[in-house]
């Protein structure tokens, strides 16, 4: 039997491209030194940039890394046997990308995970 590949470095990668995402959500003040210059048209322009290529850099990597999680601890569950399976684990990640199946098809996939 192939040995099964831990779920911690994924849940891991996922908790810091959130923690990436708050992080980002504090920037402008930080790198504005906290003083907030709502005049000052240049460095808010170059601000607001920085902190949209983060922000968007670590909602991507949440997303893919999350739903690498997801399939891989289906797949985990699927190997074990483990009864009471719906779907098989691309069914998983498809679910997401379905109309209206994505507002509770991947709710019940997180149910059999847990």
């Amino acid at each position: 039997m192939k040995p099964f590949r831990s779920l911690k470095t994924l849940a891991a990668a996922t908790t810091l491209c959130l923690t990436l995402n708050v992080v980002v959500q504090v920037m402008p003040l930080i790198l504005l030194g906290g003083d907030l210059d709502l005049f000052d048209a240049e460095a808010m322009l170059s601000t607001s940039i920085l902190v949209v290529v983060i922000f968007l850099v670590g909602t991507l990597g949440s997303v893919l890394t999350f739903i690498m999680w997801m399939h891989r601890a289906s797949s985990i569950l699927l190997a074990l046997g483990v009864p009471g399976r719906e779907g098989a684990p691309g069914g998983t990640i498809g679910w997401w990308f379905v109309p209206f199946a994505n507002l509770f098809k991947p709710y019940q996939a997180m149910r059999e995970i847990a």
